[in-house]
């Protein structure tokens, strides 16, 4: 049954979309850092790495997943900012909490790596716990789990702390 608010026909478009989310982000990208030089090698760049985009199934489902996250991140900041500010925070005090850039950065690789992440676990999780796992019904979230919880593992950061405490005291300054 037909109704006005099916969005069916969006997967018909969905490469289109990919093709246009990465051409803009990559063509920004380029013309900002200047890579190439001139705009023409960055359009042309960005448009055939675009391209490439477009026609591998995986990356596209990948940046399919990811792009609707990307978004909601983008719509929660701005609602942040907005709370703080209607709480009687000005724009300038906001604007000093983040003068320190090695935060920034820290924040946003966090962000990014982590919304990869589980964009990339929902795209090719299921080819990663066919090659993974032997178990019937586990799936790739207790195969992480399994990993990142094995007493090895825990056992080497353990180690890892100590010594990197150890150092930090040791070389200190007197």
């Amino acid at each position: 049954m037909a109704s006005l608010i099916d969005f069916g026909f969006f997967s018909f478009l969905k490469p289109v979309f990919t093709w246009i989310l990465v051409f803009v982000i990559l063509y920004a990208i380029i013309a900002k850092t200047k890579i190439f030089g001139s705009a023409a090698m960055g359009f042309f760049a960005a448009f055939a790495i675009s391209f490439l985009f477009m026609v591998t199934p995986g990356v596209s489902d990948l940046i399919t997943v990811a792009a609707p996250w990307y978004a909601i991140l983008m719509i929660l900041i701005v609602l942040i900012l907005l709370v703080f500010m209607f709480v009687g925070i000005g724009e300038d005090k906001i604007s000093v909490a983040f003068e320190q850039p090695w935060l920034i950065w820290l924040i946003v690789i966090i962000v990014i790596v982590g919304i990869f992440g589980y964009a990339a676990t929902k795209t090719f999780g299921g080819d990663v716990q066919g090659l993974t796992s032997d178990e019937e019904g586990s799936d790739v979230t207790t195969d992480i789990a399994k990993i990142l919880f094995h007493p090895r593992l825990l056992g080497a950061l353990f180690i890892l702390v100590v010594a990197a405490q150890a150092i930090r005291l040791i070389g200190g300054k007197k």
